[in-house]
């Protein structure tokens, strides 16, 4: 037996979910179909101040704004704060 991603996932899907080796078996398979081979990569999402702006100008809450681009409402925070500190002139 393979000890990979997919190996993994089988035997804790079996572990927690309780589902039987059969169904174990097909979940490691239809991994190994889809993502065989392939590194998965997990991308952060592209945050713009424009897409903060917009929110803003609507009046949406910070934590809506959030939620709807899909980062924490620090991550805004940050960005907000480095478009402040780029636009001060000395």
């Amino acid at each position: 037996m393979i000890d990979d991603f997919a190996t993994k996932c089988a035997a804790l899907a079996v572990r927690v979910a309780g589902i039987d080796q059969a169904a174990a078996s097909r979940l490691e398979s239809e991994l190994r179909k889809r993502h065989g081979g392939q590194l998965v990569k997990i991308e952060r999402p592209l945050v713009t101040y424009e897409m903060i702006s917009e929110g803003l100008r609507q009046s949406k809450p910070v934590a809506r704004i959030a939620d709807e681009i899909g980062v924490s409402r620090a991550t805004l925070y940050r960005r907000l704060k480095a478009r402040k500190s780029h636009s001060t002139s000395p």
